[in-house]
């Protein structure tokens, strides 16, 4: 009987999805060079190399191939792990990407299943140092989930890892490129004895201003969450929060789908799927039966996220499933704006048989829409999955956050968006899903929204700043203290193919950087500074250049150090690229 409800509801939603023809994902992996076979684990989305343009790394778990695909723009991949230095060949799950040493670049976690972890030092120039001997980051084996997060709000951002059969590990970043782990002394070891942790992140579930940790089990143990406390301590309210559900818990998805102001909680799970919607009493309620989102019965779903997949304003799901356990394919539910869900999965292009593990999202190619890298083990569909979102458009926009205080990506900030029809916020995090990471770019989409009434955001140390109201359909970057949004449009940081800005180096600099760009002799070529509060500092370049390669010195030694902003322009192209100066 259950089989026949889910079969009726399945061809009375792809019927409703056809005549409303709005969402649409393509599988591009072959155009765009992710056609590999692997044992994918956990998917990490960041820009590893600060040019516009979103990355993937993508760990494997049974032949060590680690993978990083650096972005080449309009959805085309290259796979550069052992040019970069990533070299490893570790059996690996757990990817997570953070600046640990506060300069500007993302450096790279990698949890194994045997033996040692790895953290890789991004050297600012496109690639990586191996620091985990000096790090003192000394893991067993069996990782399963993590996540960043400045715990202890000293400005440096700290790393939890969950493990399977034994104590995680808390390590608590000292400020001089070393970690000490000392989750047994704040109470964030986990389970003692006979956990199964799973899928893990951090989460603000009571709105007090500090993150608090969700944690899912195997085997019917229970969830886990844990309250932090005043002193940076944590308590454990599992049980009259709700949460601790007879449930084979795998990946945890974070994300306010009912627009209620509060945080609810997706687990995937082995069988039924779980949503625990938040209520201001710090109770949760699993609806996912009413919802409509438990999935289909004998499924085993491991990676998930929450995210907007047709910028309407409501977050719908994606699960990755272990295909070849039930044969049971990935999943995609729509967001009706009314506590329901539709499954979309066949209509939608999503609908795949990849034996799915993890799993996340990013705008990997700055049209302002959100696509979906998916890993697993080789089944029918592939092991990798690229879906390039080819949705019908809504309106949107999109923000980077940056912070010249502390943690410089400003993990654990939140960000409320107001519009005359309502309001949103998203949050932003370093460990999602199963053992992967959703883009550090915060997206919100508005549907027919036209208006922004105003943008706040409650930065990692308790402060809050509001920011000028922003136009629609483009990204901004929001850096603290500053309260304005400046535009970084979601198009100019493709590269161009034959113009534009090629690179700047050396990047962090003091007090000089050269800025090679390509021009055509056919335009006037400018070439401007600007600060974060959008002021023009100096134009270097007005006037028509012999076409080819140039390089032009700026010298910024009158400057206070800072993030500035390189713009090229021409009558055909617009190219914008960050910079920062160290004195």
């Amino acid at each position: 009987m259950v089989k026949m409800k889910h079969y009726f509801r399945l061809v009375f939603y792809t019927f409703l999805t056809i005549s409303k023809g709005q969402i649409q994902f393509t599988n591009v992996s072959d155009d765009g060079g992710m056609t590999v076979n692997i044992s994918g684990e956990g998917v990490c989305i960041f820009d590893y190399d600060n040019d516009g343009l979103e990355d993937v790394f993508i760990c494997d778990r049974n032949n060590g191939s680690n993978l990083l695909f650096h972005n080449l723009g309009n959805m085309e991949f290259e796979e550069v792990s052992f040019g970069v230095g990533i070299t490893t060949s570790s059996e690996s799950r757990l990817p997570l990407a953070a600046d640990y040493n506060n300069d500007g670049y993302l450096d790279l976690f990698i949890g194994a299943m045997t033996g040692n972890s790895f953290l890789y030092r991004n050297n600012g120039d496109g690639t990586f140092s191996d620091v985990t001997v000096l790090s003192g980051i000394v893991t067993g084996g069996g990782l399963q989930g993590g996540a960043w997060n400045d715990v202890n709000n000293d400005g440096w951002i700290d790393l939890y890892v969950g493990r399977l059969t034994e104590s995680n590990y808390f390590f608590k970043n000292n400020g001089d490129g070393t970690f000490v782990d000392i989750a047994s002394s704040i109470n964030a070891d986990g389970p003692q004895s006979g956990g199964l942790v799973m899928g893990l992140g951090f989460f603000d579930y009571d709105n007090d201003g500090d993150d608090d940790l969700f944690i899912t089990q195997d085997n019917n143990r229970g969830n886990i969450l844990f309250r932090k406390e005043e002193s940076g301590s944590f308590t454990d309210i599992s049980v009259s929060a709700g949460v601790n559900l007879p449930v084979m818990g795998m990946g945890a998805a974070f994300g306010d789908y009912n627009r209620d102001g509060m945080q609810d909680v997706y687990t995937s799970n082995l069988y039924e799927n779980s949503l625990l919607q938040n209520s201001p009493q710090g109770y949760f309620y699993d609806v996912a039966d009413s919802a409509g989102v438990e999935d289909i019965p004998g499924s085993m779903a491991w990676g998930t996220f929450f995210f907007d997949a047709d910028n309407d304003g409501w977050l719908d799901i994606f699960n990755n499933n272990q295909s070849g356990f039930g044969n049971v394919p990935n999943s995609f539910f729509r967001n009706l704006s009314n506590g329901t869900f539709e499954d979309l999965s066949e209509a939608a292009g999503l609908q795949s048989y990849n034996n799915g593990i993890g799993c996340a999202y990013g705008d990997l190619d700055n049209d302002g829409d959100l696509d979906i890298v998916a890993a697993g083990h080789s089944y029918l569909d592939g092991s990798v999955l690229l879906y390039r979102n080819d949705s019908e458009s809504n309106n949107r926009i999109q923000f980077s956050l940056q912070s010249n205080e502390g943690d410089p990506f400003a993990i654990g900030a939140k960000i409320f968006l107001y519009t005359p029809s309502g309001s949103q916020f998203s949050q932003v995090a370093a460990g999602n899903g199963y053992c992967s990471q959703n883009t550090f770019r915060q997206h919100f989409g508005l549907g027919n929204e036209n208006d922004i009434d105003s943008v706040v955001v409650h930065w990692p140390n308790g402060e809050r700043e509001s920011f000028n109201s922003p136009e629609i359909n483009q990204r901004y970057l929001l850096t603290k203290g500053t309260g304005n949004a400046f535009p970084l449009n979601l198009q100019e940081e493709i590269i161009p193919t034959e113009f534009g800005i090629i690179n700047i180096y050396p990047n962090p600099f003091n007090p000089t950087t050269t800025v090679q760009i390509n021009v055509s002799a056919e335009y006037v070529t400018q070439l401007k500074i600007y600060n974060v509060q959008g002021g023009l500092v100096e134009t270097l370049v007005n006037k028509k250049l012999q076409g080819g390669m140039h390089k032009i010195i700026w010298n910024a030694n009158k400057l206070p150090s800072g993030i500035y902003f390189v713009q090229f322009k021409s009558a055909m192209f617009v190219y914008t690229k960050k910079c920062l100066f160290i004195k």
